[in-house]
């Protein structure tokens, strides 16, 4: 069933929820993405207003809902990016203004953090099971490590900048 006739059929009927979660299907350089962390997303898309309350975050807004919860069955068909390129610009602005609400929040770099690359490789695509999307996963893996590493690597430049 589509989403729209989906959300049909909700308000036709008082719903016995406060709002639902919508699966989405990710792609990643033009194929489907079922691993890695993206193959089962879903996100809280269709609430009732007056049971909920936002909460902004600088990369990823999202919603504190008070009540029970269903799940749609249609899907949302998410192509975040186009292309490396488009990766890579997303990739740096993401990237300063997540180090830049961590800055804010008082969340500081620590030395480890530096390291952080091969434990993420090996989580999306070993825990995450990533290598089951092939060379997109593999892909995925080694520059979603790169992304969490770029992150903190601002972090690090915030502070020594404060300090100048």
């Amino acid at each position: 069933m589509k989403i729209p006739a989906e959300i049909k059929e909700i308000l036709e009927i008082p719903p016995d929820k406060e709002g639902y979660y919508i699966p989405f299907r990710n792609y990643f350089l033009g194929r489907r993405m079922r691993f890695g962390g993206l193959g089962r997303e879903k996100h809280l898309r269709f609430f009732k207003k007056s049971s909920s309350r936002f909460y902004e975050n600088a990369v990823h807004e999202g919603v504190v809902l008070a009540g029970k919860t269903g799940s749609l069955r249609g899907v949302v068909e998410h192509r975040s990016y186009a292309d490396l390129k488009e990766y890579f610009r997303k990739l740096n602005l993401y990237t300063s203004l997540a180090a830049e609400e961590k800055f804010k929040n008082g969340e500081r770099f620590v030395f480890l953090q530096l390291f952080r690359i091969p434990w993420e490789i090996h989580y999306r695509l070993f825990i995450r099971l990533g290598i089951f999307d092939g060379l997109r996963g593999f892909v995925w893996a080694v520059l979603s490590a790169f992304y969490v590493w770029v992150k903190y690597i601002k972090l690090w430049e915030l502070e020594r900048n404060r300090n100048k």
